[in-house]
């Protein structure tokens, strides 16, 4: 908990301190490589091994690159019975085709899906209010729950990526 509080302080006082002096771009990869360190960190010091429907995605992504269909189908179809699902095979696939068919593709994958999640949140709010953006920004950055989230082989990071992504145009 010190640690982290100890962070957050860090990570604040940068944010503040930068925002008017730096130009959007600057400020935007700032916002990006704060938020993907401690994520990266948890990465290096956490071996996460995924079980039950984690390990299934993981799945998933390795068959689309292997271009072996059976699994994931047969998974989809007998075990969850949600066509729906094949989207996650196509997502995870296409993740791991850019980033390795390992799971530590997929981390790093999450890892800068959550960054771009980051700098979305900030360029979202900040013509509402500069303080807000920045703030909100520090709060994705060092929310706990979606460190550890980005560990997993999931979909949601993309998802609200996009959709802030939508948001922004």
């Amino acid at each position: 908990l010190a640690v982290w509080l100890v962070v957050t302080a860090i990570y604040g006082w940068l944010l503040y301190r930068l925002q008017g002096c730096c130009h959007g771009v600057v400020y935007a990869a700032l916002l990006f490589v704060l938020c993907a360190l401690p994520r990266l960190a948890v990465l290096a010091l956490h071996h996460y091994i995924p079980t039950n429907d984690f390990a299934n995605y993981l799945l998933y992504g390795q068959c689309f690159v292997q271009g072996d269909f059976a699994p994931a189908a047969d998974l989809i179809a007998n075990y969850y019975q949600m066509p729906k699902m094949g989207g996650l095979v196509v997502f995870n696939g296409l993740l791991m085709k850019l980033f390795g068919s390992s799971l530590l593709g997929l981390q790093l994958a999450n890892i800068l899906l959550t960054g771009g999640i980051c700098v979305a949140l900030y360029q979202l709010l900040k013509p509402v209010h500069r303080q807000a953006a920045w703030i909100t920004a520090l709060l994705w950055m060092v929310y706990p729950s979606n460190i550890v989230s980005a560990q997993i082989p999931t979909n949601h990071h993309g998802a609200v990526l996009f959709f802030l992504l939508a948001l922004l145009l």
